[in-house]
């Protein structure tokens, strides 16, 4: 599967707008719109949800003012200047916060053609697409099925699939096993090992590939949908909805439950044996 890494702006605090500002410019000038993007960090994402705080930013990719203001004819040079002159125009508001940060947005690596534009990147249409997103550096599974279509900062990844059978798998507690032993630890908090999850690391975890011709494995895959389904909903559930106590122990119950059954199919799928799920249903967490 593809992995990418979150976007890189050199200066985040020069590309972020606050909610307000983000829903101002998006409602009063539209033709801006494009040129917002609603980001998670790697602290924003969870196990089967993610945190309300989302945050936007002004995502203006490397070479797009060229080829907007030719209106897709790149050729022949536009000065600076002439650039700014018409972006200052045509999306002022933009132009205006950016400024602010011009000095510094000109000695950063992270930068287009122009010093307003982000470093050349040819994947953003990835970060629009359903895709499994997860933090860079974790104390514990947390992968989740993005079907809005949010940006990620450089302190997420993504694979560029959609599966939720491959989510439940990642999510599960012997794929963690499997990347605590192959990633190295990176600090503790809490109590607990942190590991980083870059591509290095994640691209040795073993994946069991489904065979769908295979009634057993037909079924086993069936089994984790409705699994993954259940869990993405009661954690939904569980994080954006005030609940009475007795309703929220509930739901609390309903999750470990879901992902006890989870694990026993992953454990099946692997064809671990008792003495081998001793060993992982040993380790932390």
């Amino acid at each position: 599967k593809k992995m990418f890494y979150g976007v890189k702006t050199g200066l985040n605090r020069a590309f972020e707008l606050t909610n307000l500002e983000a829903k101002k410019i998006q409602t009063k000038f539209p033709s801006s719109r494009e040129l917002i993007k609603a980001v998670l960090g790697g602290e924003d994402i969870r196990r089967y949800y993610i945190s309300p705080q989302i945050k936007f930013w002004i995502v203006i990719p490397n070479g797009w003012t060229r080829e907007t203001m030719r209106q897709g004819d790149s050729s022949g040079p536009i000065s600076e200047k002439e650039a700014w002159t018409w972006f200052s125009k045509k999306h002022s508001h933009l132009a205006e916060h950016l400024r602010q940060f011009e000095s510094s947005c000109r000695t950063r690596d992270d930068q287009g053609e122009f010093w307003w534009e982000l470093r050349p990147c040819d994947y953003y249409r990835y970060f629009e697409l359903p895709k499994i997103i997860f933090p860079d550096i974790a104390k514990g599974p947390r992968f989740y099925l993005d079907l809005d279509g949010f940006y990620l900062a450089n302190t997420a990844y993504c694979l560029g699939v959609a599966d939720k059978y491959l989510l439940g798998v990642l999510n599960s507690r012997l794929l963690w096993f499997a990347i605590s032993n192959i990633s190295i630890p990176f600090g503790i908090r809490a109590g607990q090992y942190r590991f980083r999850l870059i591509y290095q690391y994640m691209k040795k975890i073993p994946i069991r590939v489904i065979d769908h011709t295979n009634v057993r494995d037909a079924a086993f895959y069936n089994q984790m949908i409705a699994l993954v389904d259940r869990a993405s909903d009661l954690n939904r559930t569980l994080n954006s909805t005030p609940l009475e106590l007795s309703e929220l122990q509930r739901v609390k119950r309903a999750i470990a439950a879901t992902d006890s059954e989870i694990d026993n199919l992953v454990f099946k799928l692997y064809d671990i044996t008792e003495k081998e799920r001793e060993i992982v249903e040993g380790s932390r967490p």
